[in-house]
């Protein structure tokens, strides 16, 4: 236990620095997919896995009038992104809590974002999660999900890796795994997308309920 809550506390530096600099720029097409909402007063905004809230910071200024929360289940992350959310005079609600057990009334949020989370979870927990996110989902509410994908080289040593870091389940929601879980908790996919980087294969998905 000692030895994850040190190696999280290091992790919150590490992955501020990764995530500003992802080839393909997942973060900016999240960005652009929620245009729509920005005529919107008070848009109910999460992102789930949150981690140290990077993806929820960029929202928060394309819409500074959204109420957002971001949810991890790490106090370390959590506390990274409070003291780089107080540096920059955010008002993002960092909440510890399970992404397989989110603290929100159904059908009382407009958007859902989930960056680079589900990959992290068990098969079971992963549909638990996605079916959280549609039970808090508003009808017609949005998902934007960015995640990891297919290696279009050295696919079995990306594979490789996945299965000694995140085991065996992480494949899962590679190619259309993502799309395949989603529609099976009856969203529906407006968009699916794919960056290949050569350090992080990923896909970015657009859904709705």
């Amino acid at each position: 236990m000692l030895r994850n809550r040190v190696k999280f506390y290091f992790a919150g530096w590490f992955l501020e620095f990764v995530d500003a600099r992802l080839a393909d720029r997942p973060y900016e097409w999240l960005l652009h997919q929620i245009a729509e909402l920005t005529e919107l007063q008070e848009v109910a905004v999460l992102e789930v896995g949150a981690g140290t809230g990077f993806a929820s910071r960029a929202i928060e200024r394309k819409l500074p009038e959204a109420l957002i929360a971001a949810v991890d289940l790490s106090p370390e992350l959590l506390g990274h992104g409070r003291r780089v959310a107080s540096q920059v005079g955010s008002t993002i609600r960092f909440i510890r809590a399970d992404g397989c057990s989110l603290p929100f009334a159904d059908g009382s949020l407009e958007l859902v974002v989930s960056a680079f989370f589900l990959h992290e979870l068990s098969s079971a927990k992963r549909s638990t999660a996605v079916g959280e996110i549609r039970r808090i989902l508003k009808p017609g509410g949005l998902l934007l999900v960015a995640d990891l994908d297919e290696a279009v080289r050295l696919r079995r040593l990306f594979r490789f890796y996945l299965l000694l870091s995140h085991g065996a389940g992480a494949k899962a929601v590679l190619g259309h795994g993502l799309v395949d879980l989603l529609t099976s908790h009856g969203f529906e996919i407006e968009s699916r997308g794919g960056g290949r980087g050569k350090l992080l294969p990923h896909q970015v998905v657009r859904a709705r309920m």
